[in-house]
């Protein structure tokens, strides 16, 4: 009689609870973009109103600051959990394809899907605001 051993379901559990947190972070990216866009209509919906402007384009500065601290987080959980699963089973076929399809060069390591969500769109859309929200203060002082 096959004796259980508990060890056989770290991997199973180390990838689903990895798929887990990519799902949760895909949630999070597709709400924080969401509000970006509502953002950019409530900023064209007072463009007689510069003060309600500068406001609108700070409150979305600050969620945006979240949302790189819940991507940066993200991404750290799903490296941990990825690399503990190639740790359990080091001879996985479907990721060796995937990795192999996403390239092993180091820029082609930076470009993929997650670090794109969990790292690259917050801090370019918190650069645009930003640089949006400077020309929006010069313009208010009149510089």
């Amino acid at each position: 009689m096959p004796t259980h051993n508990p060890s056989d379901e770290e991997p199973v559990r180390c990838r689903a609870r990895r798929e887990y947190e990519d799902g949760l972070l895909n949630s999070r990216s597709n709400l924080f973009l969401v509000l970006n866009g509502l953002g950019a209509v409530a900023l064209g919906l007072t463009s007689d109103h510069h003060s309600a402007q500068v406001a609108f384009c700070l409150a979305i500065i600050g969620m945006n600051t979240l949302w790189m601290v819940c991507g940066i987080q993200s991404w750290l959980v799903i490296r941990a959990l990825t690399l503990k699963y190639f740790e359990l089973v080091p001879d996985d076929s479907i990721d060796d394809l995937v990795y192999a399809t996403l390239g092993k060069k180091k820029w082609q390591v930076w470009i993929r899907p997650t670090n794109i969500m969990a790292l690259f769109l917050p801090v370019l859309l918190q650069m645009a605001w930003s640089s949006f929200a400077i020309v929006l203060l010069l313009k208010w002082v009149k510089i």
